[in-house]
């Protein structure tokens, strides 16, 4: 049986990591808070993968920052990294991977460019291919979003997933805009609308707030991970004391 996974997000922008709400973004600080005062070195050893994901506004400005950011994060932690954010070309899918990435992470492209999609996945295998699903909960309602949450997709929810399998995704992240950064706990109920699907991994990202959290996104079947970017609620030892919580009480993660 594969073990289950955290993962923890990083959100970037023009030198700075982000809070989101939402979508909404507040920043928190740069490189410095993030490796001295967030100790994010001492809170990856909790985690078993990275996403860092570069909200950049202006697309054709390509922030060498951002790979200096990324390289100082990456040089003291082991543990694999999936980068995304503004990836519109195979040019741009290369540069991630020059900059230490184990995947990549793509969300517009899925809808709009899935040429792009299926050969990125040619060329570094589905495995190495994370598609992001960003969707709110609108009046009971299941709808999808791209660039960055900005554009409302007109594709149904199942039917978005069964064309990202088409594609070759290896993973699928399921990123709820409308719990994002509240901390009230992930949307547990989308698990209800894939239950009969064949899935790829599918990790539930978007409201975790405490552990009880990752234990009630991590007990379905379906999901392989649960995923955070709440850097406020999991400071100081949380996480490590979380994943230890959760292991204790049966979870299968990795010791």
């Amino acid at each position: 049986m594969l073990r289950k996974r955290i993962l923890f997000a990083l959100i970037y922008r023009d030198g700075f990591f982000f809070q989101s709400r939402n979508f909404n973004l507040q920043r928190a600080g740069n490189i410095d808070w993030i490796l001295n005062n967030y100790n994010f070195i001492k809170v990856a050893e909790s985690i078993d993968e990275l996403i860092i994901v570069d909200a950049v506004k202006d697309l054709e400005k390509v922030s060498e920052k951002f790979h200096e950011d990324v390289l100082a994060i990456i040089k003291k932690t082991f543990i694999p990294l999936t980068l995304g954010g503004g990836i519109r070309n195979i040019d741009d899918i290369i540069r991630m991977f020059s900059y230490g990435a184990d995947k990549i992470l793509l969300n517009t492209a899925c809808y709009s460019n899935k040429d792009l999609v299926m050969n990125a996945v040619n060329l570094y295998g589905s495995q190495s291919v994370v598609a992001q699903i960003d969707y709110s909960i609108e009046d009971e309602s299941i709808n999808l979003y791209s660039h960055g949450g900005v554009q409302r997709e007109n594709v149904e929810f199942t039917k978005h997933l069964e064309n990202l399998m088409d594609m070759g995704a290896g993973e699928i992240i399921l990123n709820c805009i409308t719990r994002d950064g509240t901390g009230f706990g992930f949307h547990t109920d989308i698990t209800e609308l894939i239950s009969k699907m064949d899935l790829c991994p599918l990790v539930i990202m978007g409201g975790a707030g405490k552990v009880d959290h990752f234990a009630l996104g991590l007990k379905s079947k379906k999901i392989s991970g649960v995923a955070t970017a709440n850097l406020f609620n999991f400071m100081g030892d949380s996480l490590e004391k979380a994943r230890v919580h959760l292991i204790k009480n049966g979870e299968n993660l990795a010791v």
